[in-house]
């Protein structure tokens, strides 16, 4: 049986970039009261889902401001609820299969922009559908750029 690798990361890191990683690790870094800008970039394991359903409510990225990902090889990152109180700025870049994003993006009102490069067509809908949802709540200053566009790969080409 494999046991969890523990992490002990200081607490008061602000900053942090994550290269080649493991999904493991997440479980040390949602807890960081003071850690406001997160890259994560190329995913050393395979997981498929970044589930954060199962998040207790002070594990929810209380400060995280900024959060990039980038070349992850997740289709689904779901959650729900208070993930990111204090998001800002959201970058996705050559997540060529993500497909779905965390309904807990279209009720985070801090957000001011969102940026989605080399990922999936329905990966900008969703943040097309973002940006209408903090429209209708209040937020009229969520920004999006959305490039680099990839089709999807499942063969039901509608005629393009």
């Amino acid at each position: 049986t494999a046991h969890p690798i523990e992490y002990h990361l200081p607490s008061n890191l602000k900053k942090l970039t994550l290269e080649d990683f493991s999904w493991s690790i997440m479980s040390a870094i949602r807890k960081l009261p003071n850690l406001e800008a997160l890259k994560l970039v190329r995913q050393a394991d395979g997981v498929k889902e970044w589930d954060m359903e199962g998040m207790e409510e002070e594990e929810f990225f209380p400060a995280l401001k900024f959060l990039k990902l980038k070349d992850l090889s997740i289709v689904k990152w779901l959650g729900s609820g208070d993930h990111f109180p204090s998001l800002e700025r959201l970058i996705m870049e050559g997540c060529a299969e993500l497909e779905e994003l965390p309904s807990c993006l279209q009720e985070t009102l801090t957000l001011q922009f969102i940026e989605v490069r080399g990922c999936l067509f329905s990966a900008g809908d969703l943040v097309r559908d973002i940006k209408q949802q903090q429209r209708d709540y209040g937020n009229q200053d969520l920004k999006i750029l959305i490039s680099e566009e990839i089709e999807e790969s499942d063969g039901d080409s509608d005629g393009w």
